[in-house]
C-alpha cells in the first residue's frame, strides 16, 4: 500500500494479518499453543490482536500461521520496564508444553 501526496510519500512494505486455525488441528499451532496455555494457568486465552504492532506481520502468509505468546507487557517501552519473575516461569512451562506438543509427535 503507498500512499502519494507532493510534500510525502510513504510504503508500508507488510500488509496486516489475521491467522487462523486450520481444520486439522494435530498440526494446528493455534490449537496447540491454545491447549498450552490452558494447562499452565488453568485459563483458556483469548485470541487476539491488540498486542501492538507485531513482526509478525513481516513473515505471514496465507498458509503460515503466526502466534506470538509473551509475558503481559504493562510497563513495556518505559525506563523501569519490567516483568514478575512468576509470569516468566508461566512462559517457560508454556514454551516447553508447545514444543513437546509439536515435537513430540
Amino acid at each position: 500500500m503507498s500512499v502519494h501526496s507532493p510534500a510525502l510519500s510513504a510504503f508500508r512494505p507488510c500488509e496486516a494479518y489475521l491467522s487462523k486455525p486450520n481444520n486439522n488441528a494435530e498440526v494446528c499451532l493455534i490449537t496447540c499453543i491454545e491447549n498450552a496455555i490452558k494447562s499452565a494457568t488453568g485459563r483458556y486465552p483469548v485470541v487476539s490482536t491488540s498486542g501492538g504492532t507485531s513482526d509478525g506481520r513481516f513473515f505471514a502468509s496465507e498458509g503460515t500461521q503466526v502466534v506470538e505468546v509473551g509475558v503481559p507487557n504493562t510497563t513495556i517501552h518505559q525506563v523501569n520496564e519490567h516483568i514478575h519473575l512468576s509470569d516468566l516461569l508461566t512462559l517457560e512451562d508454556i514454551y516447553a508444553a508447545v514444543l513437546v506438543n509439536v515435537c513430540g509427535r
